[in-house]
């Protein structure tokens, strides 16, 4: 199950099926792997070298494998360990329907979840437009290629957990009256 890190901090996870458990480790030459543990004796099961430090999170997909998932300059990008390459980078999601500013001046990602079965992960995006319009948005993309499956407008987003099944999301709001809901995930 994936699980939000600090930035900077070495980044661990348990597999879909909780019987391995992987840790980031950069070696004395600061190249970083992903060493991957047997849980049933905690013996080394295997090493993958890694794409870069400073994954947010860590998972184990079905279709891909471990995974990285980065911000960079305002973009997400998944890479799987063990791969040349990204295997997508995405832009924010587009502006909302009302949006009036002719510029984005900046975007950022906020909290960031993989679902259990690591077939969707879910974003908490920001716009920033040139006329001081900001778009709060909670963006569902598929980890097999980035594509948008979902956004829903939440300003004031404090945090969110994918349920193991990966079927619900909860959130919390804390601006204003907060509050606690529970959404079903778009298949």
């Amino acid at each position: 199950m994936a699980r939000r890190g600090h930035s900077g901090a070495p980044k661990i996870a348990f597999s879909r099926d909780g019987s391995e458990l992987a840790a980031e480790h950069t070696d004395e030459n600061g190249r970083l792997y992903l060493r991957v543990f047997r849980t049933e004796d905690w013996r080394l099961n295997r090493e993958l070298p890694g794409p870069s430090p400073g994954a947010a999170l860590i998972a184990d997909t079905e279709s891909l494998g471990w995974v990285g998932l980065y911000r960079r300059k305002g973009q997400l990008e998944l890479q799987a360990y063990g791969a040349p390459s990204a295997v997508w980078s995405a832009s924010p999601f587009p502006p909302p329907v009302d949006w009036t500013s002719d510029r984005i001046l900046a975007s950022n990602v906020g909290h960031l979840e993989i679902a259990a079965a690591g077939s969707y992960l879910a974003a908490y995006e920001l716009l920033q437009g040139e006329n001081g319009q900001t778009a709060y948005s909670l963006v569902l993309r598929r980890t097999s290629d980035g594509r948008v499956t979902g956004v829903y407008d939440l300003p004031g987003l404090a945090d969110l957990s994918i349920s193991p099944d990966g079927s619900t999301i909860a959130y919390h709001i804390g601006l204003g009256q907060s509050y606690t809901a529970l959404v079903q995930a778009p298949r």
